[in-house]
């Protein structure tokens, strides 16, 4: 037997068929013992329905004073130690029965054991459990049904690396997903998509479920995913129109000193100004500067130029050949640095391991301005 693949229950659903020949009525009242092979277990009965009568059958819970191995459609023995007798026996419908809170209606498990009655070997069985639960942990399939992996993808539901989803619940989350991004992307026109937590959080599903049901999508071109954010494949953040441009004209009159983030945050929304950034019409050079593409292409320029003419530079002359402050030109050589455009030496600076070659066509290089106090 493989370690693992048996759990001991502590309740299970099960039918009961009364001896017909009792004589008394059957009642949740006594001191019931359940005898389930060559185990002896105390036992508390709840009927899922009314109380039968002698020689008839109920749906009930069984609750075991100490845990018992039981197995779909194992056959007991149900007694009565204070009578001295044998009231009936039964098969068990589940044996690790889920979300038995005390909350649990009697009519909410008489539907769940009655769903479970029908079931004539472990395959169907798996199909109404996996129906009823809409995902299970595919390691939980062969402890919970005793059904072996292979057999299990045979029978029922469409499994990923970890996760095992009954087809209802794909189609259910799918159709979830897709009208939760609409909402989202109808009311923010300038993002990128729909956080992911944000999702997984409005359709109720765990990490490594959502996480490997938004792969399936993605891959079937449901949703388009990144590590951030979904959307719709027809949806394109609204970035175009008069607020952009108006972004732009004062980014670019800005030159190498260009109003921060900060400053922007006042008169543009921080979610337009992200959006071209993902975009690469703006850079992001810090967290508080922002630059249009082509203006850092012609910094690039400058700096090549200026290293090919004079050779390495320190940040004062590059502060002068553009214009600007410490308090830019400090973030762009970082910058420049950190995507290995220019390599640090000291106190200079040097072309990097990625630096572009300088050839034509010509990209002009960014304005001075006066910001250089």
């Amino acid at each position: 037997t493989r370690p693992g693949l048996w759990r001991a229950s502590r309740a299970c659903l099960a039918s009961i068929r009364f001896l017909p020949h009792l004589g008394h009525e059957v009642t949740e009242r006594g001191a019931f013992k359940v005898y389930a092979g060559s185990a002896e277990r105390a036992a508390r009965v709840r009927f899922l329905e009314a109380a039968p009568e002698p020689g008839q059958a109920a749906l009930a819970l069984i609750t075991f004073a100490q845990t018992l191995v039981l197995d779909w459609h194992d056959h007991f023995v149900l007694r009565d130690s204070g009578r001295l007798e044998t009231l009936g026996g039964g098969i068990v419908l589940e044996p690790h029965p889920r979300r038995l809170e005390g909350r649990t209606s009697a009519g909410g498990l008489y539907e769940r054991a009655e769903r479970r009655l029908p079931a004539q070997d472990r395959a169907s069985y798996f199909a109404v459990v996996l129906d009823e639960e809409g995902a299970m942990a595919a390691a939980e399939v062969p402890v919970r049904t005793g059904l072996p992996e292979p057999a299990a993808r045979q029978a029922a539901g469409t499994w990923f690396a970890t996760t095992v989803f009954s087809g209802r619940a794909v189609a259910e989350a799918s159709a979830a997903i897709g009208a939760e991004l609409r909402a989202y992307q109808r009311d923010h026109p300038l993002e990128a998509g729909m956080p992911r937590p944000l999702v997984r959080t409005a359709v109720g599903l765990g990490a490594r479920p959502f996480d490997e049901l938004v792969d399936d999508l993605a891959r079937r071109r449901v949703v388009v995913a990144d590590a951030a954010a979904l959307r719709t494949p027809d949806f394109t953040p609204a970035l175009a129109g008069r607020e952009t441009e108006q972004l732009m004209a004062l980014l670019r009159a800005g030159g190498a000193a260009p109003p921060t983030m900060t400053e922007l945050a006042g008169q543009f929304d921080p979610a337009l100004i992200r959006g071209l950034v993902r975009s690469g019409v703006l850079i992001a050079v810090s967290q508080e500067l922002v630059y249009p593409a082509e203006m850092v292409a012609g910094i690039r320029r400058l700096v090549a130029e200026r290293i090919a003419a004079a050779g390495p530079f320190t940040v004062a002359q590059f502060r002068d050949a553009v214009g600007a402050s410490r308090k830019y030109v400090v973030p762009l050589l970082e910058y420049l640095d950190r995507t290995g455009f220019t390599l640090r030496q000291g106190d200079l600076r040097v072309l990097g391991p990625k630096a572009e070659a300088v050839s034509s066509p010509a990209v002009s290089s960014p304005p001075r301005t006066d910001r250089s106090v």
